[in-house]
């Protein structure tokens, strides 16, 4: 962290880790910055790149979105670091749904450059976690794979694609002391179908009715194709799983257990399946 915070000309005095998952993140009081640090060899400089695009497209589009202070720079051990501006938040509430959608659909106003098309993940499925499912699981895992690997190329090819968010939930966003909500953590942002971030908070509604008046909210984004969102809804969850057994196959605990859950869940929307922690 300290090399990283030097090498960005940043004061670390203060420093404080608040989050230290996929990637780290430490809080520079003194800069007033958000440093996120990635763990070895889990990032490429390509993907780096890609989100910092994301954030200066989000911030042009006038998106209420933490600003890019410093980087990304490239580290020893194939890591990056960025700095972003510190934004004090709270986590979001119910009521305040409509000032995050109305954030994410601003978003898909933006012109980004540099920004990669959504592909389907070529490790999705990954034969090495495939046990994770056990043989029925994953047999119905693989063939909901190849359906909605093919549905989102074409989704994609028609054309109209737009800056998305790309995981678009709660804990992606904080309100600020003037309940104005903002997007954190473009990791996976990316250029896709207009109804892709819009399928994230219907699966949401579905499973946890959170939001709970959904279906108030999805004019935010205009006139939505239904069968365009559904078959995004289907390729999200689909995602979910496959995210859930790499987890789970690399040792996080409880990985394994939800990507069962979930994958099992695939047959009926209204099934439940527990946030990973």
């Amino acid at each position: 962290m300290i090399d990283a915070a030097e090498r960005l000309g940043l004061d670390c005095n203060g420093a404080r880790m608040i989050s230290s998952s996929s990637r780290m993140i430490w809080y520079l009081p003194r800069s007033g910055s958000a440093l996120v640090l990635t763990r070895p060899a889990t990032k490429t400089s390509e993907g780096v790149a890609s989100e910092a695009a994301a954030i200066r497209a989000a911030v042009g589009a006038g998106v209420h979105t933490p600003r890019l202070i410093a980087g990304p720079i490239g580290l020893p051990e194939h890591r990056h670091a960025m700095a972003c501006e510190w934004v004090a938040g709270r986590p979001p509430a119910a009521e305040d749904w409509p000032g995050i959608v109305a954030e994410s659909a601003r978003l898909a106003t933006a012109s980004p450059e540099g920004l990669p098309e959504l592909r389907w993940p070529p490790d999705v499925p990954d034969a090495r976690s495939l046990p994770v499912l056990g043989q029925r699981l994953a047999s119905d895992f693989v063939s909901r794979c190849r359906e909605a690997s093919g549905a989102l190329g074409s989704l994609v090819r028609s054309g109209g694609v737009v800056l998305s968010h790309g995981d678009l939930q709660p804990g992606n966003v904080l309100v600020d002391v003037d309940d104005h909500a903002w997007l954190i953590d473009l990791e996976y942002a990316c250029l896709a179908p207009r109804e892709w971030d819009p399928a994230k908070l219907l699966i949401l509604s579905r499973r946890f009715a959170d939001p709970p008046d959904v279906d108030q909210l999805l004019p935010a984004w205009g006139d939505l194709d239904a069968a365009r969102l559904e078959q995004c809804v289907a390729a999200q969850e689909v995602l979910l799983v496959g995210w859930l057994c790499r987890m789970a196959a690399q040792g996080t605990v409880g990985a394994g257990e939800e990507a069962r859950r979930r994958a099992a869940s695939l047959t009926d929307p209204r099934s439940r399946w527990r946030h990973l922690r």
